[in-house]
């Protein structure tokens, strides 16, 4: 597409007016909030920083968050000194179940000892009288 001085010509009437209608309407606006602006940072520049309300607002928030700390450091400490007692309740129920059961299981294996001990001694007493049928020829009382 060839560019002609017609069609130059056009272009350049229509930018014109363009920026002959939105000079005032777009650019001046964004001028103003621009000026605005920086007078607003130039005043709080002025004023040293923070005002005195913002500063015992900050005090205010800086004292909650610190008692939120505080009381969160201690609900933490109490829950896991309660968990703590819990486990330690649980463990030594179970040293004490454990300790019963291991006294029961020593009472059965006496009883077992104890009973194969008589079991060996009549076979033994049966053998050694057999033995002695047999060899002997008479019975060993």
């Amino acid at each position: 597409m060839a560019l002609t001085l017609p069609g130059l010509i056009i272009i350049s009437v229509l930018f014109l007016g363009l920026l002959f209608v939105f000079t005032p309407l777009l650019y001046g606006p964004y001028l103003r909030v621009l000026d605005d602006r920086e007078a607003l940072e130039a005043g709080i520049a002025r004023d040293g920083n923070e005002s005195p309300e913002l500063e015992a607002m900050e005090q205010k928030i800086q004292q909650a968050l610190n008692e939120a700390r505080d009381a969160a450091r201690s609900a933490t400490a109490e829950a896991r000194a309660k968990t703590v007692a819990s486990a330690n309740s649980e463990v030594d129920a179970l040293r004490e179940r454990l300790a019963s059961e291991a006294e029961t299981h020593r009472e059965q294996l006496r009883l077992q000892t104890e009973t194969a001990r008589q079991s060996l001694h009549e076979e033994a007493n049966a053998m050694a009288a057999e033995i002695g049928d047999r060899v002997l020829g008479r019975t060993l009382s």
